[in-house]
């Protein structure tokens, strides 16, 4: 048997608490935990109070990443809102883990929060830490190099004219440009090849990499030529109604090449599972295919290797998060969707 404690703290806002039921589950690499209510004698999530429970289970859960927040109403009372402002779960470890939330909580709602470990609690307002957290937190794409130049920012053109290339200006070495879905553009686009320790990048481009590789040896079974590519009507309708009814509209509205098609699969594979999970959480692991969607033996192989770089590279991160004081897990593929519905 495994005993999690837990902490939740209400918020000081005026009517945060709550006298409803409150329910969590706790999601790790291992398992899950049964929907638990936290209850005990008295006003449960008083405005400003923290109250201690604990959540047990048969065996530990292996590292912590989710935590699931629901709220019933006592019996047909009116809507009660709550505020819940943080839960601090140690675990049988004793990692202390925190599950910021800062939020309000209604009847019905299915409140999900990741964790973060003691690290995170001690250090959440420091600047180095506050800038960590946009590279590697739930929000890396908003990362980009500065484009272009404040209205009254002091550096003129002639106070760096000597430092140029010939022929440049100030305006040509800061203009950068956009190409959000595809990952490898994204990033050099953004001026942040170079940047240390961010590990969006570095597992998010090693992820690439695999996706793409799985998608070309998939595309050229069934695509041996560029021919086949263009002569395939239903490919070139799909692709025509996606550039013609989305934001790809200004783009080309056909497959010519192989790797086009390639390239263009990669983008919705990876967009769909691996970017999902970097500002997410995952369901069913990447890599992971109805037996009846692919049936040929030499498929099922792709697959399977596929599967097998999926684990390498899993290896290779908790290896590289082992050193590290505060681990990213978001892009580890054994924590990855393989698509947003599954």
């Amino acid at each position: 048997m495994a005993v999690y404690n837990i902490e939740v703290t209400t918020g000081e806002r005026l009517f945060a608490g709550t006298s409803d039921y409150v329910y969590i589950t706790l999601i790790g690499a291992e398992g899950e935990s049964e929907r638990t209510l936290l209850d005990k004698w008295g006003n449960d999530f008083a405005k400003g109070t923290t109250g201690s429970y604990s959540v047990k289970t048969p065996r530990t859960l292996g590292e912590l990443f989710l935590l699931k927040v629901e709220k019933d109403p006592v019996l047909l009372l009116a809507e009660n809102l709550w505020f819940c402002s943080k839960i601090v779960v140690t675990t049988p470890e004793e990692e202390v883990i925190l599950f910021p939330c800062h939020r309000w909580v209604s009847h019905g709602e299915l409140v999900e929060l990741r964790g973060g470990p003691e690290y995170v609690i001690e250090h959440w307002k420091d600047d180095d830490f506050y800038g960590f957290q946009f590279f590697n937190a739930v929000n890396p794409n908003i990362i980009h190099r500065c484009s272009q130049l404040p209205h009254n920012f002091p550096v003129t053109e002639d106070m760096v004219k000597p430092f140029l290339q010939e022929g440049s200006s100030l305006h040509a070495e800061m203009k950068t440009t956009y190409s959000s879905l595809c990952l490898p553009e994204n990033i050099a686009e953004r001026g942040l090849e170079s940047v240390p320790n961010f590990y969006y990048r570095d597992d998010g481009l090693k992820l690439w990499s695999l996706i793409n590789s799985f998608v070309k040896e998939m595309a050229d079974k069934y695509y041996p030529s560029d021919n086949d590519v263009s002569r395939d009507s239903e490919l070139q309708a799909w692709i025509s109604d996606i550039f013609t009814n989305t934001f790809l509209e200004n783009g080309s509205s056909d497959f010519r090449t192989v790797e086009e098609l390639t390239k263009f699969v990669t983008m919705v594979i990876f967009t769909a599972s691996a970017q999902h999970a970097a500002v997410h959480n995952g369901q069913v692991p990447l890599g992971s295919y109805p037996s009846e969607h692919f049936g040929e033996p030499d498929c099922k192989q792709i697959i399977k290797a596929f599967q097998g770089d999926l684990s390498y590279l899993s290896e290779e991160i908790a290896k590289r998060n082992s050193e590290l004081t505060l681990p990213y897990e978001y892009l580890n593929p054994a924590q990855i969707e393989n698509s947003i519905g599954a």
